[in-house]
């Protein structure tokens, strides 16, 4: 009874606020109503109706007019304090969806994380018990009943190992998390990094544990392959830095001994010529041959050493070199720079130029060219360097290794060593494209 009531009462409430005075003061006058036929039944004699009516000047009228005022006040408080409940549940109904909205939001974004992370998880009992797994973990380990759900994870051989284990107890006992432990896993010839998560509740309790495994198989094997490359780089540099070694002391032993000593050869047998008047024309073939070797070798030098880099810098050594490549190639050149050019170290400018003069060596050599295009190019973070002709080309895949033991792959070996890279583009009849480029700063 006292339910249906409330519950009618609250709907009442819920009307206008006209409505409850009303409601209010009718439920006053019913209270008067009861007040007086309660008085007349045990006190009076008078009847029902002399009891509603009656006399103006009488102390009781007024009494029993304040009395339904007093339970109108107290009825119409009473609608407004179950209106305030009213909508003060209202409002905790709506706190209380939007709560259980945000908690299944959270519980599905921690669901997708877990399941869709691309590591292998799983959600452990502070008991170290295996409560899901995802389908990484699924994937690694569904041969090994011993790590997927319901197996103990302290428990197995590869969690046994006295680091992890006192690890993984102290995340239990101080909340201390276990972070990039390595473990290699023989059956999966893998190498994982074991990441361990407390989930506390609000007293700081665990009542949850997050395992990760990350492969780093490949990232180790990478780090390997980088460390054998840097050695080969290594070794290449110096075996470049020994070859221009040798290159100069026999540019040097050339101009010194050999240079010097047939010009000292072609002194005398010019003073013999004049002194001896038998076969002129032979002591004039002997000096024709002598100066033809003595400039042949200072062609060598100059291959082997060029002074143009050393005196003029990187572009006039370059053009001058590609100058003397056109004529003995019969090959016309354009030459182009853009770019403000600034003197890079020796180390650079000696490998671009030993880039360059094996490219246009090649071309003069072997590319039956009639027009090469060279462009150097320098920007604040790089040297470009586009070489250009029109000759045969060839089929790069089909080149002979004889072929490329040296010349191509010495050009991709420095440019590797200077931090650069070197691309080249061919095809038969179609010529051939150098693509270089090197970065000013770094190695």
């Amino acid at each position: 009874m006292l339910h249906k009531l409330s519950t009618k009462t609250t709907e009442l409430v819920k009307q206008k606020p006209f409505t409850i005075v009303l409601l209010s003061i009718l439920f006053g006058i019913v209270g008067a109503f009861v007040d007086a036929v309660i008085d007349h039944l045990f006190y009076y004699e008078e009847s029902l109706l002399e009891v509603f009516v009656p006399n103006l000047s009488s102390h009781e009228f007024y009494m029993r007019i304040m009395l339904i005022l007093t339970l109108a006040t107290f009825a119409f408080l009473i609608a407004l304090l179950l209106k305030r409940l009213n909508k003060s549940e209202e409002q905790l109904k709506i706190i209380n969806e939007n709560l259980e909205e945000i908690v299944d939001q959270r519980t599905k974004e921690f669901g997708d994380l877990f399941s869709q992370s691309p590591f292998a998880k799983a959600l452990i009992s502070k008991d170290f018990e295996i409560l899901e797994t995802n389908n990484y973990w699924n994937k690694y380990f569904k041969n090994d009943n011993s790590l997927l759900q319901g197996a103990n994870l302290i428990k197995n051989k590869y969690f046994t190992n006295n680091k992890i284990k006192e690890n993984l107890l102290a995340l239990k006992n101080e909340l201390k998390p276990v972070k990039s432990e390595s473990i290699y896993f023989e059956e999966l010839d893998k190498i994982l990094t074991l990441n361990i998560y407390p989930i506390t509740n609000n007293k700081n309790e665990i009542v949850k544990i997050v395992c990760s495994l990350e492969d780093i198989t490949d990232q180790l094997k990478r780090n390997e392959s980088d460390k054998e490359l840097e050695i080969q780089r290594i070794t290449m540099k110096t075996i470049f830095n020994f070859i221009e070694a040798e290159r100069a002391r026999l540019a040097n032993e050339l101009h010194d001994e050999v240079g010097q000593k047939l010009m000292i050869s072609k002194l005398h047998l010019e003073l013999l010529k004049k002194e001896c008047s038998i076969f002129p024309e032979k002591f004039d073939e002997l000096i024709e041959s002598l100066q033809s070797t003595n400039t042949d070798i200072k062609n060598i030098i100059y291959a082997l050493y060029p002074s143009e880099l050393t005196n003029y810098g990187l572009v006039d050594a370059i053009k001058s070199r590609i100058n003397n490549c056109s004529k003995i190639g019969g090959f016309e050149v354009e030459f182009n720079t853009y770019g403000n050019y600034k003197p890079l170290n020796k180390e650079k400018e000696l490998g671009i130029y030993r880039i360059c003069q094996e490219a246009v060596s090649n071309i003069t050599k072997h590319a039956e060219a009639k027009k090469v295009k060279l462009n150097l190019n320098f920007t604040d973070k790089l040297v470009m360097c586009i070489i250009q002709d029109n000759g045969k080309g060839f089929n790069l895949e089909e080149l002979p290794e004889q072929n490329k033991s040296y010349g191509l792959i010495s050009m991709k070996e420095r440019a590797k060593i200077l931090g650069g890279s070197l691309e080249i583009e061919t095809s038969p009849k179609a010529g051939t494209s150098v693509y270089l480029e090197i970065p000013i700063n770094g190695i």
